[in-house]
C-alpha cells in the first residue's frame, strides 16, 4: 500500500501483534470494504482521515481460523476463554476466578490455555500486572466476545459489575470500565427492559468518572465520558447539568469550538426549564472561550456582565457567580476596567465557599493589574498565591502563579525565571489544561532566550503542534523568529497566521513584533522599525516596564540606531526614561548599552566605557548570555578603536565565543565587520 499515514501503519503493526499473516488480511479485508482502493497501479486508503481500525473486526479468514481453534477447547477452557473475553484483554486470576464459579480449577485451566498458547501470564514483578493473565493475540479476544450469545454476553458484563460490589472495588477509580460494562449489557439486548436502567447505571458513572478524570488533570479523558454521557438522558436538566460540565472539560482540554457548541446547548436547556443559574453558568463558559481562545474580552464582558448582575445576590448560584465573576475580572483586567469591585465580589465568595483556586486566583489577578503601578506589591501578591495553592494542592491555581512568577523574574532575574518556569511547565502537564501549559512553555521560551540556553527554546517548539491555534503561540513564534535572526538562518513559522482583531493589547503587541520581525528578515527595516516600535507602545501600555517589554525593546532600538531613525529613537527611550526609577534589570541593562552606543556615535568618548561596561556588569547580573555578549563585544571594539587592543581583545574574544555557541552567525558577521574598521586604518599605517 501506498501513502499510509504513519498513525495507520503503527495501529496495523499493533494490532498484527507480530503475525504477518494479520496485516495481511487484514489489508484484504480493508479492500473487500472499498476501504482500501486501487489508484495510480497502486492501493491506497480511500479516506485516511476517516478510516478508524480500531472499529473494524479481525478479517473474515481470521476469525474462520481462530473460531475453529477456539472449538477444539474443552468445555472449561472455552468457558474460561469466553468469560476473560468480556473481562478484557488483560485480567487478573481473581477476577476470572470469580466469573467461573462453575468450572472446576480455573487455575489448572488457566496453566492449560498458557500452554495452548491462548493465554500468556506476566512473570516481571516490576510490573503492575504482574501475576496477570492476557491473551496472546487481541483477535483471539475479539473472536471468543463475537461468538457469545447476546444473552451470555449481557449477564456476564453484569456479573463483572456485581464482582466489582462484592470486592470492594466500585469506587471512582472503576467508574469507567462499570459502565462501560453497563452500556456493552445495554447493547447486548437493547430491547430488554431494564435498557434505560442499565443506562441510567451507565450514566452515573460515567459522571464519576468524568469528575475523577478532571481532578487527575485530564479534562480530555474527562470530556471523552461526557460525550457518551449525554446521548443517555433527554432530561433538560441532567443535560443542562452534563452539558456544562463538558464544555468545562473541553475549554481545559483546548476544544473551545466543541465548548462553545456544548455550553450553549447547555444554555437552552436549562432555559427550557427556566433554569437561570444553570443557563448563567453555560453563559460563563462561553465567556471564557470568548477569552481565552478568540481573544475578545470585550464581546465576554457584554454577554456576561449582565447575568453576573442579575445573579450576584442569589444564595443558590455559588458555582455560576465564580465562573461568571472569572470572565468579569479576567477581562476587566485586560482592558484596564474596573477591577476592584469584581475582585471584592469573587473573594468575598471565595471565602465563602472554601475555594482556594478563586482565592489565589483573585491574587493573580491582582499581581498583574499591580505590576506596572508597583512591582513589590505584585510580587507579594504572587507569592501569597503560590504558598496558598501549595498549602491546598491546588494545581490549577499553582500552575498560572508559578507562570506569573517566572513572567515577574524574566527582567529581573533570569535564573529565577528558569526555575519558575520549569516548574510551571511541570505543574501546567499535571494540570492537563493546553492553554495553561502554553501560557507556562511560552514564558519559559522568555526566560530561555534571554539566558542563551537557544537549545532549551526546540524542547518547546518541538512539543507543539503545528495545527494548534492557541492566541498565546505568537510569544513562542516571535522567540524563535529573534533565534533565526541572529544566527540569520532561514525561517519557516510554526503559524503563518494571527489575530489581528483582538482587544488583548499585548497579544496585539507580540503580533505586531512579529510583524517587525519578519520586515527585518526580508530586509525592510523601514517598515521593521514603525511596526516595532508600534508593538512596544502596545506591550508598554499592556504592562509597562515589566513582564515583556525588556524584550521587544533591545532589537527594536537596534533598529533604530541602526537605520538612523532619531525620532522612533526618542519614542522608545522616552518609554524607559520616563520610570528609570523603576526599571528592572534587563531594560537597566538595555538603557546602558544604548547610552554607550549614542556615546560612540555622538562622539562623548568618556561615556562610552562607563555606559557599556555598567551594560556588561547588568547584563552578567541579570544572567543573559546573550545580551552580555553583545555589550561585550561593542566595548571591545571600541576599546580597540583607541588603542587598547589587548583589554579590548579579550572582550571580543569572549563575545565571540558566545556567539559561536549560539550558533549566533550573524552576529558573528556584524563583529568581523566591526572589527574590520578598526584593523584597516592599522594596516594602511604601517
Amino acid at each position: 500500500m501506498s501513502g499510509l499515514p504513519d498513525t495507520v501503519r503503527d495501529k496495523l503493526v499493533a494490532r498484527s501483534e507480530g503475525v504477518p499473516l494479520f496485516a495481511v488480511e487484514t489489508v484484504r479485508s480493508l479492500i473487500d470494504r472499498d476501504l482500501v482502493v486501487p489508484r495510480g497501479g497502486q492501493y491506497v486508503l480511500a479516506d485516511a482521515d476517516g478510516l478508524d481500525l480500531d472499529s473494524i473486526s479481525a478479517p473474515a479468514s481470521l476469525q474462520a481460523l481462530i473460531a475453529a481453534r477456539l472449538d477444539t477447547l474443552t468445555p472449561a477452557q472455552r468457558t474460561l476463554v469466553d468469560r476473560a473475553s468480556v473481562l478484557g484483554l488483560s485480567f487478573s486470576p481473581e477476577a476470572i476466578a470469580e466469573l467461573c464459579t462453575d468450572v472446576p480449577d480455573p487455575a489448572r485451566v488457566l496453566s492449560e490455555l498458557v500452554r495452548l498458547q491462548i493465554l500468556s501470564q506476566e512473570s516481571s514483578r516490576m510490573s503492575a500486572e504482574f501475576g496477570h493473565y492476557r491473551f496472546v493475540q487481541s483477535a483471539v479476544r475479539q473472536v471468543a466476545y463475537g461468538t457469545l450469545s447476546r444473552r451470555d454476553r449481557k449477564w456476564i458484563h453484569l456479573a463483572v459489575v456485581e464482582q466489582f460490589a462484592r470486592t470492594g472495588e466500585d469506587g471512582d477509580d472503576t467508574a469507567a470500565i462499570r459502565a462501560q460494562h453497563y452500556l456493552d449489557a445495554r447493547e447486548a439486548v437493547p430491547g430488554d427492559p431494564d435498557a434505560e436502567q442499565l443506562a441510567a447505571a451507565a450514566l452515573v458513572d460515567l459522571r464519576k468518572a468524568a469528575a475523577r478524570a478532571r481532578a487527575l488533570g485530564s479534562p480530555a479523558e474527562g470530556a471523552r465520558h461526557l460525550r457518551t454521557a449525554i446521548t443517555l438522558t433527554d432530561d433538560p436538566a441532567t443535560l443542562g447539568a452534563i452539558g456544562c460540565k463538558l464544555g468545562r472539560a473541553e475549554l481545559d482540554a483546548g476544544e473551545f469550538d466543541s465548548a462553545i457548541l456544548h455550553a450553549e446547548q447547555a444554555k437552552d436547556a436549562f432555559m427550557s426549564v427556566g433554569d437561570r443559574v444553570g443557563a448563567g453558568l453555560a453563559v460563563a463558559i462561553v465567556g471564557s472561550c470568548l477569552a481565552n481562545w478568540y481573544s475578545n474580552n470585550e464581546q465576554a464582558l457584554e454577554l456576561v456582565e449582565p447575568w453576573w448582575e442579575e445573579l450576584r445576590d442569589r444564595e443558590d448560584a455559588s458555582e455560576t457567580l465564580m465562573a461568571l465573576s472569572e470572565v468579569v475580572m479576567a477581562g476587566r483586567a485586560r482592558l484596564k476596567g474596573n477591577l476592584h469591585e469584581i475582585v471584592e465580589a469573587r473573594l468575598r465568595l471565595a471565602e465563602r465557599i472554601g475555594s482556594t483556586e478563586a482565592i489565589a486566583d483573585c491574587y493573580n489577578t491582582l499581581a498583574v493589574y499591580y505590576a506596572a503601578q508597583s512591582i513589590s506589591l505584585s510580587a507579594v501578591l504572587l507569592e501569597a498565591s503560590a504558598d496558598l495553592a501549595r498549602r491546598h494542592h491546588d494545581v490549577p491555581a499553582l500552575s498560572r502563579t508559578l507562570t506569573n512568577l517566572t513572567a515577574q523574574q524574566i527582567p529581573r532575574d533570569l535564573a529565577r525565571a528558569l526555575e519558575f518556569g520549569t516548574e510551571a511547565i511541570t505543574v501546567a502537564r499535571r494540570a492537563g489544561t493546553p492553554w495553561r501549559l502554553d501560557f507556562a512553555e511560552a514564558n519559559y521560551a522568555l526566560a530561555a532566550w534571554n539566558a542563551g540556553d537557544w537549545d532549551a527554546v526546540d524542547a518547546v517548539i518541538s512539543g507543539r503542534d503545528a495545527n494548534q491555534d492557541l492566541p498565546l503561540e505568537v510569544t513562542v513564534v516571535a522567540v524563535d523568529a529573534s533565534r533565526a535572526l541572529a544566527r540569520g538562518t532561514p525561517w519557516q513559522p510554526l503559524r503563518t497566521s494571527f489575530p489581528d482583531d483582538t482587544d488583548d493589547i499585548a497579544l496585539r503587541g507580540w503580533v505586531t513584533f512579529l510583524r517587525a520581525l519578519r520586515h527585518e528578515m526580508s530586509g525592510d527595516l523601514e517598515s521593521a522599525l514603525a511596526e516595532g516600535v508600534e508593538s512596544v507602545e502596545l506591550i508598554y501600555d499592556s504592562t509597562g516596564v515589566w513582564d515583556d517589554l525588556a524584550f521587544v525593546w533591545a532589537p527594536v532600538t537596534a533598529t533604530a540606531l541602526r537605520t538612523g531613525d532619531d525620532q522612533a529613537l526618542q519614542r522608545l527611550l522616552r518609554l524607559v526614561d520616563d520610570d528609570a526609577a523603576q526599571l528592572p534589570r534587563g531594560l537597566r541593562g538595555h538603557r546602558a548599552h544604548v547610552r554607550g552606543l549614542l556615546a560612540i556615535r555622538d562622539g562623548r568618548e568618556d561615556e562610552v566605557e562607563p555606559a557599556l561596561a555598567e551594560a556588561v556588569e547588568t547584563y552578567t547580573t541579570w544572567g543573559s548570555a546573550p545580551y552580555r555578549s553583545r555589550a561585550q563585544a561593542d566595548l571591545g571594539c571600541w576599546l580597540m578603536s583607541v588603542g587598547r587592543t589587548a583589554e579590548g581583545s579579550r572582550m571580543v574574544d569572549e563575545a565571540r565565543a558566545t556567539y559561536e555557541r549560539l550558533r549566533a552567525r550573524r552576529w558573528l558577521n556584524e563583529l568581523e565587520e566591526s572589527l574590520a574598521t578598526i584593523r584597516t586604518p592599522a594596516r594602511s599605517a604601517t
